[in-house]
């Protein structure tokens, strides 16, 4: 962290929709980080596998609050309700998409997942699964198990 991030953060919760949120994440380069997206779909996954399609996501310049699908576990802030009634991340996942899932499940109970575009952090993402084959087999294993569990019952 650069600046405290916490209390702007929780002054977003003022918005009773919000199920969660996390704040705009940044490389050492001051770039934007790909940390929000739309919900993956084997035809959105296929399409970066074969074509190398980014899938980032837009967003909205006039807005300090927005509403991806989803964002990177690295760093969010849950109401104490809203996790509880989620019974907290499922722990069948291993490293990858237990933030998608997670997301999800926060949009299925009629609460929206936000960033403020007003908090950056800093993060480096490793992207240990496009350079490593242990990695990569986890990742794998957690994209069928999210797909198994949620194709077709996204809430958006």
């Amino acid at each position: 962290f650069h600046k405290e991030p916490f209390q702007k953060l929780l002054l977003c919760f003022e918005d009773k929709s919000i199920g969660v949120i996390a704040p705009m994440a940044i490389n050492k380069n001051g770039h934007r980080e790909d940390s929000y997206r739309n919900f993956p779909t084997p035809l959105s996954l296929l399409k970066k596998l074969l074509f190398k399609s980014k899938d980032i996501y837009t967003i909205p310049s006039n807005k300090d609050i927005i509403f991806p699908d989803w964002c990177s576990g690295m760093f969010l802030i849950f109401k104490q309700d809203v996790y509880k009634a989620l019974n907290g991340f499922d722990e069948s996942y291993f490293l990858y998409y237990e933030d998608i899932d997670i997301c999800l499940r926060v949009w299925s109970s009629g609460k929206k997942v936000a960033i403020s575009k007003a908090v950056q952090i800093e993060h480096s993402a490793q992207r240990d699964s496009h350079k490593n084959l242990k990695y990569l087999k986890m990742h794998l294993v957690s994209i069928i198990k999210f797909f198994y569990k949620h194709l077709y019952r996204f809430p958006r």
